[in-house]
């Protein structure tokens, strides 16, 4: 009857042998009923139920058929019934620990019912049915370890009620003490590192899960970032770079694989930090879908299930709500709801997706789950509420070479920065890096850098607002993914600057301009040459008072020298009222009624004439503003060389202030 190896079929004529010679075989009835279990059909359960309950009528004391018994009755969809066959179990052998876990799955799956529904009849709330069953499933699988502080389950299902009962911290703790007794366990480990991310520890959270990667070995690593779950979050314009057809094969794991660092690269929000939040996010959700949504019994594991695919596409609801008889559950986002049906409360399919902005209209199961879904990935920026938008300028300057010095610079609010100020000193605690990626997101700079000791550079009424830091990247020509970052590691804020370089170098023949810098001051000194005898203070905010002059900054290459070896050329510049098509946004009459957007247009218009000997020349003007209206202006530099009639121009914007 043991005999593992023969095929079930033998076995079971085998067993009816038995039962032929003796029909009160409770060994061979009893074996005969698992068998009848395993081959897991209506008919089969119907007759493993027969023989199930007959043994049990032979010997009523042993715990083992009855667990048996219990388990076909949960196989059945009889759960109630299961689970007090199972605290019959208790009863008879009172450290039975897997029966004190079944019990309490079943009151965990109640609280999952009862904690977001409506009564029957359509009113009032059932939550406080669903808390009853939670504290009593927390209980039972409390005693469950009481009994086998070994009990895997146990573990996991406590700490799945803690995190829903938004304890992470207690998740946290029972990862720990299932890693002390099975040192190196994956889903330990994944439930570790999802524990700390709920809790907003980001670099504990990345040890976790990159241990428990190791410990799941590459196919294990394969099952988390498949190709069909990559496949819920990639857009469809991403698919292609993923290898990635309309439906989920893969044209090659090469390109799947390369494709895959892309992918994540672009949806990193931090790229101050060595990990990748979007990736842990990703590991996070694909474990608490198997841990919520699989069914053992059926062999489906979470990751494959609606309730599950959803999870990992769009992460964890805003709101649920449950109706029962019919069994539906609505799960609700920002500006959309997935509605799930069920004939059972226990298989959910997808009903259909609703965007809130719709009057009428929805998406069906076959819509969701199709490749090519317009409404693809949903993603909460875990750093949302610390960002803010860091005023950054960008200068590009002709380098040795043939290439091209980016120089930048950017302002820090000073409330948003934790310092100590000693006399012309702050001293802080920030981090700050400068990115950049090229067209197919791979990374081409990463400068990162330690900042502890800041001063008061800015000679103007933004002094007692900003402080100024600046850096300094060389590169080949090309189209570049700018990045800046600056973390405060006191006050947890994050300056954030993103935006598109295209860079091209000057070369060593057409008449180049470099870029404007606008500066609160320009100092000048009698040593060195070029730009590097000026100090030149830029203004990232690009605001003035009508009171403050206005620098510019700026370089002219490759200008033309005649017989003589002398250059010729006109600088002109004007300042007026931007045309409103000329801006990159659209804005409102009340957008422009406060950026001070007139109908008036050039208020100010300069040219004048240079003679020099260099062929590249280095050269800063400063403009008074007083005689200009407060609002948002455009300044227009061209120059012109003289000697072959060849022009260069720069635009940049700035506000004047009151």
């Amino acid at each position: 009857m043991a005999d593992t190896t023969r095929p079930v079929k033998e076995r079971i004529t085998l067993l009816k042998q038995v039962l032929k010679a003796d029909r009160n075989h409770t060994e061979a009835l009893h074996a005969l009923g698992c068998l009848y279990m395993a081959q897991n059909t209506i008919f089969s359960r119907d007759l493993a139920r027969r023989r199930l309950e007959r043994v049990l009528q032979l010997d009523a004391e042993n715990v083992r058929y009855h667990e048996s018994y219990a388990t076909l009755l949960r196989r059945q969809g009889f759960y109630y019934n299961s689970m007090r066959h199972f605290k019959k179990i208790l009863e008879m052998d009172a450290d039975h620990a897997d029966a004190a876990c079944e019990v309490g799955e079943y009151l965990l799956q109640d609280m999952l019912k009862y904690i977001d529904a409506r009564r029957f009849d359509g009113g009032g709330s059932m939550r406080s049915f669903g808390l009853e069953s939670r504290d009593e499933a927390a209980d039972f699988f409390e005693y469950a370890l009481r009994k086998d502080p070994y009990c895997r389950r146990a573990y996991y299902r406590l700490g799945f009620l803690n995190l829903e009962s938004g304890r992470p911290e207690n998740l946290v703790r029972l990862s720990k003490l299932l890693l002390e007794r099975y040192p190196g366990d994956p889903d330990g480990l994944l439930f570790l590192g999802l524990g700390y991310q709920e809790m907003g520890e980001m670099e504990r959270a990345d040890r976790a899960y990159r241990e428990a990667l190791d410990w799941m070995g590459e196919r294990g690593r394969q099952v988390m970032e498949s190709p069909e779950l990559i496949g819920l979050i990639a857009g469809r314009e991403e698919r292609p770079g993923l290898g990635l057809s309309n439906g989920r094969d893969v044209s090659g794991e090469a390109v799947f694989t390369s494709g895959l660092a892309r992918f994540w690269r672009v949806r990193d929000p931090l790229f101050l930090t060595r990990f990748n939040e979007r990736r842990m996010a990703h590991y996070g959700r694909v474990a608490y879908a198997n841990l919520r949504f699989s069914r053992p019994d059926e062999g489906v594991v979470g990751r494959e299930t609606d309730m599950g695919k959803v999870w990992i596409r769009y992460g964890r609801y805003l709101g649920r709500e449950r109706t029962i008889e019919p069994y539906r559950e609505v799960w609700a986002y920002e500006n959309f709801r997935i509605a799930f049906y069920s004939y059972d409360s226990f298989h959910w399919w997808i009903e259909f997706l609703k965007d809130d902005q719709w009057v009428t209209g929805r998406y069906g199961r076959g819509d969701v789950l199709s490749s090519g879904f317009a409404r693809r990935e949903r993603y909460v920026d875990p750093y949302a509420d610390r960002k803010y938008r860091l005023p950054t300028q960008v200068g590009v300057f002709k380098a040795p070479d043939n290439r091209v010095e980016v120089d930048l610079s950017w302002a820090l609010p000073k409330a948003r920065l934790g310092y100590l100020k000693l006399y012309d000193t702050y001293q802080m605690d920030l981090q700050d890096g400068v990115f950049l990626f090229d067209d197919a997101n791979d990374p081409v700079v990463r400068q990162v850098r330690r900042r502890e000791v800041l001063r008061d550079v800015w000679q103007d009424t933004l002094k007692s607002c900003y402080l100024l830091d600046r850096a300094s990247v060389t590169l080949e020509g090309g189209v570049f993914r700018l990045a800046v970052e600056v973390r405060d590691k006191e006050k947890k804020t994050i300056g954030i600057f993103r935006d598109t370089l295209d860079v091209e170098p000057f070369g060593e023949v057409r008449l180049g301009l470099s870029s404007i810098i606008l500066a609160t001051r320009v100092i000048e000194s009698e040593d060195g040459d070029g730009r590097s005898r000026l100090q030149v203070i830029p203004n990232p905010v690009r605001t003035y008072t009508r009171s403050e002059p206005l620098y510019l900054y700026f370089e002219v290459y490759n200008l033309a020298q005649d017989a003589f070896g002398q250059t010729r050329y006109r600088v002109e510049y004007r300042i007026g009222m931007p045309r409103l098509r000329r801006l990159p946004l659209r804005l409102d009459r009340t957008a422009r009624a406060r950026l001070g957007l007139e109908e008036e247009r050039w208020t100010v218009s300069v040219a004048t004439d240079y003679t020099g000997g260099q062929s590249d020349e280095s050269l800063h003007l400063d403009v008074a503003l007083s005689d200009l209206k407060p609002g948002l202006q455009l300044l227009t530099l061209v120059v012109t060389d003289q000697n072959t009639g060849l022009r260069a121009g720069r635009e940049a914007l700035f506000r004047i202030v009151k």
